[in-house]
């Protein structure tokens, strides 16, 4: 099985020496840019034992908040071959589109859902169409979905705390209701999978950042001991709380003096 990991990073623009960059120097990057991510996609459909594309896209910088990359040359590259693992993480990535284009990253990568065994996904948006179960009842081989819709590990004032938002919300949803929405939709795709291993929609807590974890197998929400790594064990907000009553319960004598024992004859 052949696996390709991509890393998109802006490093590859550069100010001109002595001046500022103008809209020429840069719309000319961005479609060289972009240019090259469409030949990478073709050449990745001739490789026909890949089975794995893990994409990370980061912007920062001179390029902080614009949208250099087109949406379609990144949908090709979702495309290529019939993939079983796929992780795709574009986190802060704003995505130019044509007025003509018609690509929703979320109805594309649901597409993927019978082939796939692994899923992990973070975008700036997400909708439930991402986690929507195949039609009929036939078990799906996945194994493992992670969403992580927390924005706050990415060292940037602006996403420090913040989340992914729902696809096209334009009223302003409520975190909360996307929330639910989603963690409902992970339930119903759990309940399809032959062997589940993990199904999980990770959040964080402001103002005290610790990361939570969505468990759809059990429906329980899981204190993350890692933050970084999305599959990182925890404990289920229910044991924590009874970890906590006991460790009160045994230091509730604690500062009492010892009792001298006694017979009664």
């Amino acid at each position: 099985m052949a696996t390709v990991k991509l890393r998109l990073k802006n490093y590859a623009f550069r100010l001109p020496t002595g001046g500022d960059s103008d809209d020429d120097d840069y719309d000319a990057w961005a479609a060289s840019f972009n240019s090259a991510l469409t030949k990478l996609a073709a050449t990745l459909r001739r490789c026909s034992r890949m089975r794995s594309l893990d994409v990370e896209v980061r912007v920062g910088g001179l390029l902080d908040h614009q949208a250099y990359l087109m949406a379609e040359p990144v949908a090709d590259l979702l495309s290529v071959g019939r993939l079983t693992s796929l992780t795709f993480d574009s986190a802060t990535c704003l995505f130019s589109r044509t007025p003509e284009s018609g690509v929703h990253f979320c109805r594309s990568i649901n597409a993927l859902l019978p082939s796939l065994r692994r899923l992990r996904f973070r975008m700036e948006s997400v909708c439930k169409s991402l986690l929507e179960p195949p039609p009929g009842d036939a078990p799906l081989a996945l194994e493992e979905v992670i969403v992580n819709l927390s924005l706050s590990q990415l060292n940037h004032a602006i996403t420090s705390v913040r989340h992914s938002r729902c696809c096209g919300d334009v009223a302003g949803t409520a975190f909360v209701q996307f929330k639910n929405a989603l963690e409902a939709q992970a339930t119903a795709l759990a309940a399809r999978l032959r062997q589940p291993r993990m199904v999980r929609i990770i959040t964080h807590e402001f103002p005290s950042l610790d990361f939570y974890a969505f468990d759809a197998l059990t429906g329980k929400r899981i204190l993350l001991e890692d933050n970084i790594e999305w599959d990182a064990e925890g404990e289920a907000e229910d044991d924590a709380e009874a970890d906590a009553t006991e460790d009160d319960e045994s230091d509730l004598f604690a500062d009492e003096p010892p009792v001298t024992p006694f017979i009664v004859l």
